[in-house]
């Protein structure tokens, strides 16, 4: 049975690998959050580690930055973790639909493809 670890664990400095992204793409908290649709005090929760993003935010800061979603993350995707209860909250072709995301992913990481956008048919 999956069960949480705490909340000090989950910490993985996504805010400071956020913040670095941000800075690198000259963008400010205001136009990420606008990007996102989301405010900029929510942008910076995220960058303070006060609070994280849904895996839908997650995925198009991601985008946004074109990252590859574990230089978001920690290594190795392992705060995957942490979002799996929002993921079972999702209705079954939204799961099957992330599943697929996932697949193509490491499918295209796996052939040295760039992993930083999804594919436009899937936006």
């Amino acid at each position: 049975m999956y069960k949480p670890a705490p909340r000090e664990k989950l910490k993985t400095h996504f805010g400071e690998r956020m913040r670095n992204a941000r800075i690198t793409n000259n963008m400010t908290l205001a136009q990420v959050g606008k990007a996102l649709g989301v405010g900029h005090g929510s942008v910076a929760k995220w960058e303070r580690d006060e609070n994280q993003p849904t895996l839908h935010h997650l995925v198009k800061l991601a985008e946004l930055f074109d990252l590859p979603l574990h230089a978001l993350t920690a290594e190795k995707l392992s705060s995957i973790a942490a979002m799996l209860p929002e993921i079972e909250k999702l209705s079954e072709p939204k799961q099957r639909e992330l599943a697929g995301l996932i697949k193509d992913f490491l499918l295209n990481a796996a052939r040295g493809k760039p992993v930083g956008r999804l594919n436009a048919s899937r936006s």
